[in-house]
């Protein structure tokens, strides 16, 4: 007898479970979103996800080049992240935390370029300041111009 009432108490369990999930599926609301100029060109297309950004972000240029690329999460940049100039030469690269507690902050890899693909900066970033050895290049021809050390988002002079 007591084997049905664990049954009959599991089944409902179960049900009310699977109510529950359902329910928190409807009344979450995905939204694909696209924002045009008013040339008709595309402008930005991304998800939302109950208010908040969410998967891959695209931002382009009025000419219908490619501005930016990246991912949200609840809202927040992630990973890395692409700019563009607008002749689709790369202009900076960007690496995102997604920790609550850091609400967005850079870190790892940075670079950035001039508007014929010619690196410019490199360096690295910790907890959102710069950290380590940058360096920083020549816009005429690339090279090395030189180097400065970072501690927590410091110079350090010697």
């Amino acid at each position: 007898m007591s084997l049905k009432i664990n049954k009959k108490i599991m089944t409902k369990i179960y049900t009310l479970l699977l109510f529950v999930f359902i329910s928190i599926l409807s009344f979450s609301q995905t939204e694909e979103i696209k924002t045009y100029y008013e040339n008709g060109q595309l402008n930005e297309e991304f998800t939302l996800v109950d208010g908040w950004k969410e998967g891959i972000y695209k931002s382009y240029y009025e000419n219908g080049q490619l501005y930016s690329k990246g991912k949200y999460r609840d809202g927040i940049k992630i990973g890395l992240w692409k700019i563009y100039f607008d002749n689709g030469k790369l202009f900076k690269e960007i690496n995102w935390i997604d920790e609550l507690e850091n609400m967005g902050w850079k870190e790892g890899i940075y670079r950035e370029y001039d508007y014929n693909g010619i690196l410019l900066v490199e360096g690295n970033y910790i907890d959102g300041k710069r950290d380590g050895i940058w360096k920083y290049y020549w816009k005429s021809n690339g090279k090395l111009k030189r180097t400065t050390k970072y501690k927590d988002g410091d110079e350090i002079r010697y």
